[in-house]
């Protein structure tokens, strides 16, 4: 090799790590000095001398220059971690798509890349061809008229492709509708079929094959003046021309006028290439994996986004010390249980009493926190009534260069859960708001941030719509069919504030002196269920229920799954509690009662039960 040839190493010696060996290898700018195989198949036995299971080792022996990552999709977080937590940094990366399982760990993996200082280059094949940009060329001018492609072997994998070229060929998707899907390879990620529209074509139309059946993907476009197909395993360009007075009856056709091979491995040529220079390239890329991570999540389920992050973990903290807190990400303690994802359950408060949990005390937590060398570790927050709390974790998080993501499950009042240091809010890495209102919300007042933002729709809402949707009523729920002819109306506390200085004008008395002249007017002939909130002193609940309402209508469960609860109730009554929403999501009448609520009570409530809130 020559003096100047850059060191290689690649991880992932498959189909497409060989790939890179059979053409870096006859490159004389590059020289790979060694490939990270855990597996050592017997096709890389030949290459013993230079073929390893560690990366560490590979990285301490030989401090590469450039990286190549072409192991398996759900690998590459954990290795790019172990890249970045490395003393030694390469010049550059490049990656097989996709860069994650989930667009906001790609943005932080390219966030902390570039703090490194090490460009990252992702191997959407298409944007590196030159025969797709000569052909991007040609049609620029021209009125597409229709988009046909066919693919197969999962939406993430293999359509990750199809929205790239989509967006690179036609500009940014304006709307798009998901027809179908079938799991034709993966269990996690189905092939979908769908409807797009761009700004520059109105029909574009994507269709799922059966990868069990045969190995497909085909591109059909059609303009006012040609058609060009990119068939063969994406291999071949067939171009066909318009000639009038042609075929039976006589008429203008598309002809096929020529053909000519596209060829794929030039695509790696030219990554490697492009490999020390500007990956202003890599930010497009990224928002291409943003849209495929929207368009999939908006079909399935909540449980696969929150198992694609915590699962690219080793290790994962949970704290929990609210009911509030524990509610909206008990969702992720299930899905670390069921995977036996390690993880270490942190409780204080009101969770040491409440929750049913192996866990660890706050003390004892923080010796394991502090002395982990587990570097690929996530520690998971929500909000806490004592802010002190979240903001010792947050800063030793930082302290530890562990990654941190704080969920939030309301609509305002955000940036003092973040501690501040030296006059600078220091925030967690990952941020995520129950929807876009929300998350625009905080981006108003806090527009330099350096974390990811991102919305993950409310996991309390979302498992309360999906067990209403799914199942009939549970053998635990105290309510029965006592009051089956009677319309049945679900009312929820919220807790008293924890300060004066949280006072949001409303309470618990103020509530039901209303709520007695109110159903004495209205609802009469309705009987209710009401549920107190776990911090609340259930007795006081009760002894105000019996002071102000009829013995005969009424009943407490604080027992039931809440979900059973929604399922057998007409209508949703509440003061704030998010779970209104979680009604609104199922077409259920909701009523927000926040009586002489002032300014703060204002601010505390949220965009979706505005419309039906009684104020007085």
């Amino acid at each position: 090799m020559g003096k100047m040839s850059r060191s290689v190493i690649i991880i992932g010696f498959g189909y497409i790590g060989k790939k890179y060996y059979n053409i870096i290898r006859n490159n004389q700018k590059f020289n790979i000095v060694g490939i990270v195989d855990k597996k050592q198949s017997e096709s890389s036995k030949s290459l013993k001398n230079i073929i390893f299971k560690s990366l560490i080792d590979t990285l301490n022996k030989y401090k590469p220059e450039l990286v190549i990552v072409s192991n398996n999709d759900f690998e590459h977080f954990r290795t790019l971690k172990t890249l970045i937590n490395h003393s030694h940094k390469p010049r550059a990366i490049i990656c097989e798509k996709p860069l994650s399982m989930l667009s906001e760990t790609s943005k932080l993996i390219y966030k902390k890349l570039k703090e490194k200082g090490i460009r990252l280059f992702i191997n959407y094949s298409r944007r590196y061809v030159e025969e797709y940009k000569l052909l991007k060329a040609e049609l620029k001018n021209q009125n597409i008229v229709s988009v046909n492609i066919k693919y197969a072997k999962g939406f993430r994998h293999n359509g990750s492709h199809v929205i790239d070229f989509i967006r690179f060929f036609f500009g940014e998707i304006k709307e798009y509708k998901i027809l179908s899907e079938k799991y034709d390879y993966f269990k996690d990620d189905p092939s979908i079929s769908l409807y797009l529209r761009t700004k520059k074509v109105e029909n574009i139309f994507v269709t799922s094959l059966d990868e069990s059946c045969f190995t497909h993907f085909e591109i059909d476009i059609i303009t006012n003046r040609c058609r060009v197909i990119i068939d063969n395993d994406h291999s071949r360009i067939r171009r066909f021309k318009l000639k009038k007075k042609t075929g039976d009856p006589p008429g203008t056709r598309f002809i096929e006028d020529k053909k000519y091979k596209i060829n794929h491995f030039e695509s790696i040529s030219n990554i490697l290439e492009c490999s020390f220079q500007s990956d202003k390239l890599t930010k497009e890329l990224l928002k291409s994996e943003e849209i495929i991570d929207q368009i999939f999540f908006s079909k399935f389920s909540i449980n696969l986004k929150v198992f694609n992050l915590l699962s690219q973990y080793n290790l994962v903290f949970i704290y929990i010390s609210d009911p509030g807190e524990y509610n909206l990400i008990k969702l992720a303690l299930s899905i670390l249980k069921k995977n036996k994802i390690k993880f270490h359950l942190i409780c204080s408060h009101w969770a040491e009493k409440n929750i049913k949990e192996k866990y660890l005390s706050e003390n004892d937590a923080k010796k394991i926190f502090l002395n982990t060398t587990e570097k690929n570790t996530l520690l998971i927050l929500g909000p806490k009534i004592h802010f002190e709390q979240t903001h010792n974790w947050i800063m030793m998080s930082k302290q530890k260069d562990i990654d941190s993501a704080f969920f939030f499950n309301h609509w305002k009042h955000y940036n003092e859960h973040f501690p501040i240091e030296n006059g600078k809010r220091i925030y967690s890495n990952y941020i995520f708001f129950p929807d876009k209102l929300a998350l625009d919300s905080f981006l108003k007042t806090n527009k330099n941030i350096n974390s990811i933002t991102s919305t993950f729709t409310q996991m309390e809402v979302e498992r309360i719509f999906q067990s209403v949707k799914k199942k009939s009523l549970t053998k635990k729920t105290l309510f029965k069919k006592t009051f089956s002819s009677k319309k049945i109306i679900l009312f929820l506390f919220d807790p008293e504030p924890v300060n004066k200085k949280l006072y949001p004008g409303y309470n618990t008395v103020s509530t039901l002196r209303h709520l007695k002249k109110f159903i004495e007017q209205n609802f009469n002939d309705c009987f209710f269920i009401f549920r107190a909130h776990p911090r609340q002193d259930q007795k006081l609940v009760k002894n105000l229920l019996q002071k102000y309402l009829s013995k005969n209508n009424w009943i407490i469960d604080n027992k039931s799954d809440v979900s059973d609860l929604f399922h057998i109730s007409k209508e949703i009554w509440g003061m704030t509690t998010v779970l209104l929403v979680a009604a609104l999501k199922l077409k259920k009448k909701i009523i927000s009662f926040q009586i002489n609520r002032n300014r703060l009570g204002i601010e505390l409530s949220n965009p979706y039960i505005e419309p039906f809130t009684i104020t007085k």
